[in-house]
């Protein structure tokens, strides 16, 4: 299921198609893209996708509204938006109006109606470009990636981080991002995910920050992963991979085939709203798909969308954001 509903009749699919690959691809439903296979689309949409999502965003234009599975979805959406289940956006395609007029074709009338609960806000103008458009959209969901930090017992996280890991049947997502406040009980729970996948398997947990080179962390990895004498850290010091992310991503296959894993511990940063440095995303970009994670990036801050597009569309991706409250994880240890 995904949080964001992308509502466009197939004329303007082509349109929709472009704002939906500007998003992290587990983020948005898109009817011809994100549907599932051998399942009845209209059972689909309104019993599992529509209900489940926060963000409706209707391709609205002359095409929509005589669309028929787009008019049931606003109908449908009206009534979750009267309940305030759903926020919506309303994307303006061409300049077709929006507010009912007694030359409109009769029929249509009710399509208006339910288009009316949806128009408080969030209206875009008319005729707006694909690049308006998509940056809109960004800006409208993107309170969803820097919302609030959840309460929930750790039982109740630990099912939801093994789902979002989850790539392929038998494959994982390489990395995971965890976002939570310290002594939140961030490091217990990836301790226990990865005892139900690697019984035996330890972590090598390395303090990481935006001022990190790739060449400080590879010799972190050395020492801490496989016990490397001065000998050894001496020659990756020269190495010239060492100075590079692949570098960085060689050494944590390397734990991954040892059986164990890796955790980068970025702390005491939220109070000064910085980031890690873009060179990570290269490092997780490099990781293959396999069994398990291989990296957890363990963080106060969220996880911003740029980031997560990034690495997406180099052919790989953060999977996801597990957080949780020290209230009440950190209790329950």
């Amino acid at each position: 299921m995904f949080p964001v509903f992308l509502s466009v009749s197939s004329a303007d699919e082509s349109y929709a198609r472009q704002i939906w690959e500007d998003l992290p691809p587990d983020w948005a439903y898109l009817y011809s893209t994100s549907g599932e296979e051998g399942a009845e689309l209209w059972d689909e949409i309104s019993r599992q996708e529509l209900p489940a999502s926060k963000y409706l965003v209707v391709f609205w234009s002359k095409d929509y509204v005589v669309a028929g599975g787009c008019t049931r979805e606003l109908a449908q959406a009206a009534e979750l938006v009267s309940s305030g289940v759903l926020s919506p956006l309303i994307l303006r395609l061409d300049d077709y109006p929006i507010i009912w007029r007694d030359d409109l074709p009769r029929e249509l009338e009710p399509v208006f109606k339910d288009l009316k609960m949806l128009l408080d806000n969030r209206t875009s103008k008319p005729n707006i470009l694909v690049s308006d458009a998509s940056h809109l959209v960004q800006r409208f969901i993107e309170p969803a990636m820097k919302s609030a930090h959840p309460v929930f017992p750790r039982e109740d996280v630990l099912e939801p981080m093994r789902v979002a890991i989850q790539k392929e049947r038998f494959k994982c997502f390489p990395a995971m991002w965890v976002s939570g406040f310290p002594g939140a009980g961030r490091t217990t729970l990836v301790e226990q995910l990865n005892r139900s996948m690697t019984p035996n398997g330890r972590p090598v947990s390395i303090d990481i920050n935006a001022a990190s080179l790739p060449q400080q962390i590879s010799l972190k990895l050395e020492s801490a992963g496989f016990g490397a004498d001065i000998e050894r850290l001496e020659n990756v010091q020269n190495a010239d991979d060492a100075k590079l992310p692949i570098g960085v991503a060689n050494r944590i296959e390397r734990v991954f085939q040892a059986g164990n894993y890796v955790i980068f511990r970025h702390e005491a940063i939220l109070q000064n709203n910085v980031d890690l440095p873009e060179w990570l995303d290269d490092v997780v970009s490099a990781l293959s798909l396999a069994q398990r994670p291989k990296l957890f990036i363990l963080s106060a801050m969220p996880l911003l969308i740029e980031r997560r597009l990034r690495t997406h569309s180099q052919n790989s991706t953060v999977a996801a954001r597990a957080m949780a409250d020290r209230k009440t994880v950190g209790q329950r240890s």
